[in-house]
């Protein structure tokens, strides 16, 4: 990833569907992210954190729709952002995870043990 700087397309785009902080700003807010040209000095991100009240109860749906044109953000089937900024066009690889970080809070504030709890995942191709 990031190689070529500046193309964000063929080096490929840093896709966060959900974020989600239990902290600050963030209880009630899915974030989405894309980050391109990371671990450069032109390294960019946009995101946008749309308020789901409930989103700390039960299961919930997260998905993106790509296109060649756009990146399509869904919660529970409701579009929550779109965006044409750093649209990658070449095959990406998924991650799914639990993460602790610097940008989460810190570690000694947070009420353990956490889980996280993935019921299905499905990718479809046009």
């Amino acid at each position: 990833m990031s190689q070529p700087v500046g193309d964000p397309a063929t080096a490929g785009v840093e896709i966060d569907i959900i974020e989600y902080l239990r902290n600050g700003d963030y209880p009630t807010k899915a974030q989405h992210t894309i980050h391109w040209d990371v671990r450069t000095p032109q390294q960019k991100r946009d995101f946008a954190a749309p308020s789901i009240p409930a989103i700390a109860e039960g299961f919930h749906t997260f998905g993106c729709e790509w296109t060649p044109e756009l990146l399509i953000f869904y919660v529970d089937g409701r579009e929550t952002w779109r965006t044409s900024k750093a649209v990658p066009r070449r095959d990406e690889y998924m991650i799914l995870s639990l993460e602790v970080g610097k940008w989460a809070d810190d570690i000694a504030k947070a009420r353990l043990p956490d889980s996280l709890e993935v019921d299905w995942v499905r990718v479809y191709k046009r």
